[in-house]
């Protein structure tokens, strides 16, 4: 699907959020990597990307902010939330942009190990 949309603005101007992200979906609009926020808001917390330092996270409950390394720290300094939630699905998306890997899936198979080398 084309949308001549101004990506860079909309980056600019929308933190990526829940909502943002179902809309989205529904619409089936495929953000591009100019067009996505380096902010995000979801329900009581709020996650900026800094490229340089990393992340700067904000909670509600108990009021405080701090900035950590990478997506893991990020997820342990917001607390549970849950991956299935609209707000846990939509936060790994926006982490992933920024260059976080989920850990894999209970249950998944692990990658096969290298082949071997012959010296």
């Amino acid at each position: 699907m084309t949308h001549d949309l101004n990506w860079a603005q909309f980056a600019r101007r929308c933190p990526w959020s829940p909502e943002l992200a179902e809309a989205m979906k529904a619409l089936g609009v495929e953000v591009p990597p100019e067009g996505r926020p380096p902010r995000f808001v979801g329900p009581g917390f709020r996650v900026e990307a800094y490229l340089t330092d990393g992340f700067l996270c904000w909670r509600a409950t108990p009021g405080r902010s701090c900035i950590v390394a990478g997506g893991d720290a990020v997820l342990a300094y917001l607390g549970p939330i849950s991956r299935t939630s609209g707000a846990g699905m939509a936060l790994w998306e926006w982490l992933t942009w920024w260059g976080w890997a989920p850990p894999p899936r209970r249950g998944a198979a692990a990658p096969p190990p290298p082949p071997p080398m012959v010296i």
